[in-house]
């Protein structure tokens, strides 16, 4: 699945991009999940999904990660296995955005 660039556009009408994450931007996915949650991934967990056959994908607002989410593809089937918004994009409808997208 290639969703490297694909626009999501919030009710609001604000375009958002998506994105592949990868190793280098870990610590910034990483920070996001710290913030947006009370019990975090750890950075490992995300090296984890990288290197593994998951889907990471990120949600950017120009060049500022705002959401992110892991998905395990077995079979033909998704599942979700972490969806965190930054708290400084919460109740603008990205998570509900991203998941009907994918």
């Amino acid at each position: 699945m290639r969703i490297a660039g694909e626009t999501l556009v919030l009710p609001s009408g604000q375009p958002l991009t998506l994105h592949e994450f990868g190793e280098d931007d870990v610590p910034a996915i990483f920070a996001i999940d710290k913030r947006a949650s009370s019990f975090p991934w750890t950075q490992q967990n995300f090296l984890d999904s990288v290197f593994s056959s998951h889907l990471c994908v990120g949600v950017k607002d120009e060049s500022r990660w705002c959401a992110h989410a892991v998905f395990s593809l077995v079979a033909g089937e998704a599942e979700l296995l972490i969806l965190a918004v930054d708290p400084d994009y919460q109740g603008k409808k990205i998570a509900s955005e991203l998941l009907t997208h994918m």
